[in-house]
């Protein structure tokens, strides 16, 4: 899961807030006001877009699955390849994992507090895949020890943004 191209996605800021789409892959995530788009890139086939609001960082990567791994690979091994791939382990601290829906598919979720040096702060990385399609949210707050009440609020207003299409 390497990002590096930089191409043009669509986005609308509107008065009411934020819609990003992606109708080739079937995916649309509308956010109220307040919400900013900090980058786009696709590479290989996946898509990773960057979101902030307040101090909140969040990352919204979606792609195919490989077709070789379609209806057999899993939420969890999904979650398992991003996070070894975020390299998570060394200087982070797993405070919480858990099950949670993400635009009516079920996906697992990790938080991790970074403990280290230069990056010091929390992350929430959820992964969900119905078999066909993955789809995974990364949140971040850069030096705070925990998520604070309003990342939660944005967090939740995130996730329940998200929608896929029935494109297959």
């Amino acid at each position: 899961m390497i990002l590096a191209s930089v191409v043009s996605v669509p986005s609308i800021a509107l008065a009411g807030g934020l819609v990003y789409a992606d109708s080739s892959f079937g995916v649309s995530i509308k956010l109220p006001p307040g919400w900013e788009i900090t980058s786009e890139e696709t590479e290989l086939g996946m898509t990773s877009v960057g979101f902030e609001r307040g101090y909140l960082y969040a990352r919204l990567i979606f792609t195919d699955v490989p077709e070789d791994e379609q209806g057999t690979l899993s939420s969890a091994e999904c979650l398992e390849a991003l996070v070894a791939e975020m390299g998570y382990g060394e200087e982070s601290i797993l405070v919480g994992e858990g099950k949670i829906k993400v635009a009516g598919i079920w996906g697992r979720e990790r938080t991790y507090r970074d403990t280290g040096e230069e990056t010091k702060g929390v992350s929430r990385i959820i992964a969900a895949t119905d078999g066909y399609r993955l789809i995974a949210v990364v949140f971040n707050h850069d030096g705070a020890l925990s998520f604070t009440k309003k990342d939660r609020v944005y967090m939740k207003e995130f996730l329940k943004g998200i929608k896929l299409l029935d494109i297959r």
